[in-house]
């Protein structure tokens, strides 16, 4: 005998274990399912062995597992394949409803009852509020209270929304993100005078945010002003940020900048006389180490005579100004 072929009889179909794992439960994201998520399962055949398992999302096949098989022996694949776990990538799916399905081949090709389940897929963030605005809580106040409204027609409810302020030049550190209900109202507190940001972007039940969803509203808070007597310099506003004094040596205007931030300062000063700008002047430093100091030369005019006012900005967003005072002369004696 120099060959032969065997067929191999087997009318039984295989038999499907009940699949387990996040896709085929309630996924990893509250009902929904986002990322890469797996399902395991077993088959069992009583003829020729289990061939394949094959894992499908609306008929297309994402993922199969091959048994090891040899089609020379009488049964040529496993009766069992144990536990095996297949995965999906869900990005690969659109968000919203799909079917997926698992089926079991043996090796005469005869197919198991189909597994079948559905998900609803989201990997999506929601996008931006609509209508975000803030108020100031009072006026020249650095409290505003941001509102907005959360848009409508949403596959997935939104859950949340996060909250961020930045300086309005878009140069400068910005605040942790804070939580916030879904449709707001948000307490934001800026911190301090200048331009500021606030950017808003939501959260939905997959847990699903991005800041690139923000809807963004420019506040102001106007510099406040404090009163002063006496020798030296009275400050008009002031912030925790950086300071600022002054002192006139002759016709030489010494300006010190300190603080606990870092980074450019423009400093500068107006001289004014009967109502009227006589002289003027700016510099821009970078603020190393706390402190930083800037000169000035100022005409004789000025020097004696001219009300100068010298202000510095941080980024061109916090900003301190202060007011030379000069001692009151006391009229000479005329005896």
């Amino acid at each position: 005998m120099y060959g032969a072929t065997v067929t191999l009889s087997d009318p039984t179909p295989p038999t499907l274990g009940t699949p387990s794992g996040a896709l085929w439960g309630p996924g990893e994201a509250g009902g929904f399912h986002k990322g890469t998520e797996s399902v395991t399962v077993s088959a069992d055949d009583v003829g020729g062995g289990i061939a394949s398992i094959v894992l499908s999302a609306d008929g297309r096949p994402v993922e199969t597992y091959t048994a090891p098989c040899n089609f020379t022996f009488a049964q040529p694949c496993p009766l069992s394949t144990g536990a095996q776990t297949l995965t999906l990538p869900t990005t690969q799916l659109s968000d919203g409803t799909h079917t997926l399905t698992l089926v079991a081949t043996d090796a005469a090709g005869n197919q198991s009852t189909v597994a079948s389940q559905n998900i609803t897929v989201e990997n999506s963030a929601p996008p931006p509020p609509v209508g975000l605005s803030a108020t100031a809580t009072q006026p020249g106040g650095s409290t505003f209270t941001a509102t907005w409204s959360d848009p409508a027609g949403q596959l997935v409810p939104i859950t949340g929304a996060l909250y961020q302020v930045c300086p309005a030049s878009g140069s400068g550190s910005c605040s942790t993100p804070a939580a916030t209900p879904a449709a707001g109202p948000a307490t934001v507190t800026v911190p301090g005078p200048g331009s500021w940001r606030i950017a808003v972007w939501l959260t939905n039940a997959a847990g699903n945010a991005s800041p690139a969803n923000a809807a963004r509203t420019n506040v102001v808070v106007p510099p406040s002003s404090s009163g002063g007597s006496g020798t030296g310099h009275s400050a008009t506003a002031t912030t925790p940020t950086i300071h600022v004094t002054e002192t006139l040596r002759g016709r030489e205007l010494v300006v010190h900048v300190s603080g606990a931030a870092s980074g450019k300062v423009r400093v500068g000063f107006t001289g004014r006389l009967r109502g009227r700008t006589v002289a003027s002047g700016a510099r821009t430093v970078a603020l190393k180490r706390g402190r930083l100091t800037v000169m000035f030369r100022l005409g004789p005019r000025t020097a004696a005579h001219a009300l100068i006012r010298v202000s510095a900005k941080l980024d061109h967003e916090l900003a301190v100004t202060s007011t030379l005072h000069r001692p009151v002369e006391r009229p000479k004696s005329t005896r």
